[in-house]
């Protein structure tokens, strides 16, 4: 990468919470420059002109989306490192994330500080490395410097309109991906191709371990199939089994008996908030005493669903509409659990345009819930009329600073407002992120 300052580019459709994060991370301004694009368009343009050493994207944006932007760095940029975030997280897009080449996968809300001290890592120089290129290489021999130098690292290799990864971990080949082939079946394809480009992805963790054996064995079954190929042989389907095992199990269940226990437990129903209903499916349940997985119940030969016995599995429940009661029960319940789990927040309100108090809930302030709700209402109403008196159309947000802290209003499709009490040294950013997803979760509760 360029000489001098290194450059970090955000990349988020949301202009306020850029301007939080480029705020935050200006205190290392020594160490790195921050640019920021509310597009990929634009940070597309930006890395045109400038040379990049991280980018920092949110997945979902208008128009291109993050993942897409990753690969389009992992082509034209290659050196560039991405970190990867999103509040719509699952393990299906980490997976991908992962295997178009990320260096990290966050979900928000995150802390700030977190954040900062993965820049930190991605952009230091290293004094015992080289940067160069070498030609005549076999793919085999990357393969092994990566193997004997014990690297965490992938390696994304590439020919003509095909591109696959392999994932390294601790000495061992542990995933590799190609095309819509995963694990040792991957690995041969790659490891068949006549020449190609690759980039090594330093830290990239594999999102799941697909390959157990050795990676030396791995290598002399990739040599002899491709000899058997070049002589007409045998179908490189069918690999010599170099391993000392009785099992004859696939793979992806040799993996799964060695790494999951033969008793597991399912945890308690989690409710969705779309319909008001718990959540039923492969691994949530409504029984009230944990399912033991034995013979009748195992992940093989089916999904769990269809293992556990028929008696225990409840009739689903048809959603019916929900009454302002039942509505406020469950925000109720979504502010007490959120400031369980945050660190940032004194207190919350869910408060509806006409003053109703839909929920309240205080951790640490001088005001009690209802007191909350009813002077957020006289906020709102001051917040709206000045916003349209000025000229900016209808209220969104409001952000209060004081000396004690800060107060924050967001409007939910004018339905309702979430108000929220930060505490004094609270990351305005992490506040930010977890009360629009509060939002995001209330409007499902509302219907809107």
């Amino acid at each position: 990468m360029q000489e001098g300052p290194k450059k970090v580019l955000i990349v988020d459709d949301e202009e306020i919470l850029t301007w939080i994060m480029s705020k935050t991370l200006s205190k290392d301004r020594k160490r790195y420059e921050v640019l920021v694009a509310n597009d990929c368009t634009k940070a597309l343009e930006i890395m045109e002109n400038a040379p990049i050493d991280l980018v920092i994207t949110d997945i979902r944006m208008p128009g291109m989306s993050g993942l897409d932007l990753l690969e389009e760095i992992r082509t034209k940029h290659p050196d560039t490192k991405v970190i990867v975030m999103t509040a719509y997280g699952n393990p299906e897009v980490q997976k991908e994330a992962n295997e178009r080449g990320c260096l990290h996968y966050l979900e928000k809300p995150f802390k700030i500080e977190d954040l900062r001290g993965l820049i930190l890592d991605a952009i230091k120089v290293s004094k015992k490395g080289f940067v160069g290129r070498v030609a005549d290489l076999q793919l085999t021999d990357i393969i092994q410097l990566n193997c004997l130098g014990r690297m965490k690292t992938a390696l994304s290799v590439s020919k003509d309109e095909m591109e696959g990864v392999i994932y390294f971990q601790d000495g061992e080949i542990v995933h590799a991906s190609c095309g819509s082939q995963v694990g040792e079946e991957a690995l041969f394809a790659i490891l068949g191709w006549e020449g190609g480009d690759f980039t090594t992805l330093s830290g990239a963790e594999a999102p799941r371990r697909t390959i157990l054996r050795p990676w030396q064995e791995l290598l002399i079954e990739a040599m002899r199939q491709k000899d058997e190929e070049g002589k007409g042989g045998p179908d490189r389907s069918q690999p010599l089994d170099l391993a000392d095992t009785d099992s004859g199990l696939p793979q992806e269940e040799e993996l799964k008996e060695q790494e999951e226990e033969t008793e597991s437990t399912f945890d308690a129903p989690e409710i969705d908030y779309e319909t008001g209903q718990p959540i039923l499916g492969a691994d949530k349940t409504q029984a009230t005493e944990p399912i033991k997985l034995g013979e009748e119940a195992s992940f093989r030969g089916g999904s769990v669903a269809e293992s556990i016995p028929k008696e225990v599995i409840p009739e689903p429940k048809i959603p019916r509409p929900r009454s302002t009661k039942e509505k406020a029960a469950m925000i109720q319940q979504l502010l007490v659990e959120w400031q369980q789990e945050s660190e940032e927040i004194q207190a919350a309100a869910v408060v509806a345009p006409e003053g109703l108090i839909l929920g309240a809930h205080v951790t640490q302030s001088r005001i009690k819930g209802e007191q909350l709700g009813a002077l957020a209402a006289s906020v709102l109403k001051v917040g709206v009329k000045a916003a349209r008196a000025m000229g900016r159309g209808d209220l969104e947000e409001m952000y209060l600073r004081g000396n004690q802290g800060t107060m924050h209003l967001y409007m939910i499709d004018s339905k309702a407002v979430l108000c929220v009490l930060a505490r004094p040294d609270a990351n305005i950013g992490v506040v930010h992120i977890e009360s629009r997803e509060r939002c995001r979760k209330v409007a499902l509760i509302l219907g809107v």
